[in-house]
């Protein structure tokens, strides 16, 4: 830690007319290296870590974290106040690597989600005659609608778990490109290059929904590899709210 005189003179005044120190002074003051990940709605790994929203990894085979998104309504202080914020689980993915000789492919075999939005209840209560409302509740898209006589109808739009994807896609190495940072060297004021601990995410292959087209693909054709090697392969599901998570296998090929 390095102060110049007029500083320690500054921080000095601070502390003895009681007054609360610049945050400037207390990063320098009291230097804290633990790592905090939040995880938002609508993250991106194609911005730096130190960049909001953040993007999720799950790693596995490491100790299992219970992570959650962050609502928009926590800016709301109308919805704190009616306590009608809801913090949801993360999406899960599952894949299965296919090795055959130096190939591997990968089939996406589940995704789930947890969102809630609204409830039936309430939806079938608030609703007037004639009329529907799409709710979200344990993870299923619910359009709960009112006929003229008062019955109310409920109609589950996501019948199984790929309805909830928009598109996915693999990078095969992950690790083959690291996440590099300029930021500015106090001391000398020049600009240096770090490695974040993070890696890019390289989109090699994707299958995705269009208009005329909405089936998917959940297997990717053989990617050739080098035999012997391990490989970290990413991939990265997007939910049809924009959502995205990632996860990263250790496949040896």
């Amino acid at each position: 830690m390095k102060l110049t005189d007029n500083e320690k003179r500054e921080i000095q005044k601070l502390i003895d007319s009681g007054k609360p120190l610049p945050d400037k002074y207390r990063f320098l003051l009291f230097d804290d290296k633990r790592e905090v990940e939040l995880v938002w709605n609508g993250k991106t790994n194609e911005v730096c870590n130190i960049v909001l929203p953040f993007q999720i990894i799950e790693q596995v085979d490491e100790p299992h974290l219970a992570l959650k998104y962050i609502p928009r309504e926590v800016f709301d202080k109308r919805a704190v106040e009616k306590n009608q914020v809801v913090f949801h689980d993360v999406s899960y993915i599952e894949v299965k690597p296919i090795v055959k000789k130096n190939t591997v492919a990968i089939e996406l075999t589940d995704f789930s989600v947890n969102y809630a939005q609204d409830s039936v209840d309430n939806a079938a209560e608030s609703l007037k005659e004639g009329k529907n409302k799409i709710v979200v509740e344990g993870g299923k898209i619910i359009k709960v609608s009112k006929d003229k006589n008062g019955i109310v109808t409920k109609d589950v739009l996501t019948k199984k778990w790929t309805d909830w994807i928009d598109y996915w896609s693999v990078d095969f190495d992950f690790e083959s490109k690291r996440e590099i940072i300029r930021t500015k060297n106090p001391a000398t004021a020049e600009m240096e290059e770090s490695w974040t601990g993070d890696f890019i995410f390289e989109n090699e292959w994707q299958s995705f929904r269009t208009k005329k087209d909405r089936s998917l693909e959940l297997v990717t054709p053989p990617h050739e590899c080098t035999k012997g090697k391990r490989y970290k392969i990413a991939v990265k599901v997007v939910d049809i709210f924009g959502n995205d998570t990632m996860k990263i296998v250790d496949v040896k090929v």
